[in-house]
């Protein structure tokens, strides 16, 4: 039986045991384990508290300093290491709508009336037939551009909800989605925006998510987030109903919603998670690289997203995304070289297997088991350290079964190893 830590090859690929072999394993109540045996002890830095997602498939806090792992919500699959970069949510009170929020007519409110782990929500209704009725509160944005607004619901007895960013200024709606309900499972459906994706169930708690772009903001207007638990898109008065609202998020992204921030009385920032080992655990001038890889927060993001890199993502990029690179896109750079390989099947919401070769004059990549794209190779990635997932613009991305080989594997070992 191979212990848990043990150096061990993939199937198909053995040119000797990898030189870093980080499984990235689940270490409960939301963390991930980081540090293995002969690798170095791992630097992890985030000075702030964030959220993920635990093995029941619900929100879990994981404290400042501890890196997190990550399961799928719906199905429960261990995704592994979860890194972001920062993020701030500048919405108040995202769990209490009694507070900070401002009544539309004469709603109602059951407050902390579902939960899902640590995150509450409020039972909002409308019980008046002739006006709408819900909360709003201005957002202070920061830059006109597109920005991203998330919230956690949970079916009540509504047949359709809505939420609104609108600018009174303009005054213009600036994001508009109706919430409809089949069989218990729900639709959210655009008329201005963009839907990102729904999210859930979050485990047996019921509770989803609806993460969206707006169409442009003007920062300096004001920025009206409201939620409506019974009307439709054409904000129809006559409708009654409730809805669990939650977890609120706007945020000047343009590309991504962040894992859930909470807040109370002051917006709260995220800072980005940084796991890094030492350097001595790969080689400059020769290696093979492979790691298990998921996007959770974007379809379409062509943010940089460097996967495994040498301390720095243009002169020693071993796995990644360069910038402008869609999700199925794997490059790796040793500086003057970059070199992509195209077509791949999309890593949003699915592990996919992306692995890459240095050594030589040569450098190749490759994924899915697809034909390897090769290119020049410089003779040297730079190498300071072994950064993990960094995440600067804020995509999220985990990753597990971290290899790093001091020999280059062959096309065909490069095929096999990611089939």
């Amino acid at each position: 039986m191979i212990p848990m830590f043990a150096k061990r090859p993939s199937p198909g690929f053995d040119p000797g045991a990898p030189d870093f072999n980080a499984l990235l394993a689940d270490a409960g109540a939301g963390a991930v384990v980081t540090s293995f045996t002969g690798y170095g002890v791992a630097t992890f830095v985030r000075a702030t508290i964030a959220s993920t997602v635990d093995s029941a498939g619900l929100i879990a806090n994981v404290a400042s300093g501890v890196a997190r792992s990550r399961y799928d919500p719906a199905t429960l699959t261990y995704q592994g290491y979860f890194a972001e970069g920062a993020a701030t949510n500048l919405c108040l009170q995202s769990e209490d709508f009694g507070t900070t929020w401002a009544a539309v007519g004469t709603p109602t409110r059951s407050a902390a009336a579902a939960t899902c782990g640590t995150l509450v929500l409020d039972l909002l209704g409308d019980d008046d037939g002739s006006g709408l009725e819900g909360y709003t509160q201005t957002v202070t944005f920061t830059g006109n551009a597109v920005k991203a607004i998330s919230i956690f619901f949970k079916e009540g007895t509504s047949s359709s909800s809505v939420i609104q960013l609108l600018d009174t200024s303009a005054p213009a709606t600036r994001l508009l989605a109706a919430i409809t309900w089949s069989g218990g499972v729900p639709t959210v459906t655009m008329t201005t925006g963009t839907l990102i994706q729904t999210v859930g169930p979050f485990g047996a708690s019921g509770v989803y998510r609806a993460e969206m772009l707006t169409t442009s903001v003007t920062a300096a207007n004001t920025n009206s987030f409201r939620v409506y638990p019974a009307t439709d898109a054409a904000l129809d008065t006559s409708a009654t109903g409730n809805l669990n609202f939650g977890g609120a998020m706007a945020e000047n992204s343009a590309l991504a919603c962040a894992a859930y921030i909470p807040t109370t009385t002051a917006t709260v920032t995220k800072n980005a998670d940084s796991l890094v080992y030492l350097a001595a655990n790969m080689s400059a001038s020769a290696g093979t690289a492979y790691a298990e890889v998921v996007s959770t927060q974007s379809a379409t993001a062509t943010n940089a997203s460097p996967f495994l890199d040498g301390g720095a993502t243009t002169t020693g990029l071993l796995l990644g995304r360069q910038t402008l690179a869609a999700l199925t896109t794997i490059s790796m750079d040793d500086g003057p070289n970059m070199l992509e390989k195209t077509g791949l099947t999309s890593i949003f919401n699915a592990i996919r297997k992306r692995a890459s070769a240095w050594g030589g004059t040569t450098q190749s990549i490759t994924g899915d088991g697809a034909a390897v794209s090769s290119g020049t190779f410089d003779t040297t990635m730079t190498a300071t350290s072994v950064r993990v997932n960094t995440q600067p613009l804020g995509c999220g991305v985990c990753m597990k079964e971290v290899k790093i080989w001091t020999t280059n594997a062959t096309d065909t070992q490069l095929v096999t190893l990611t089939t």
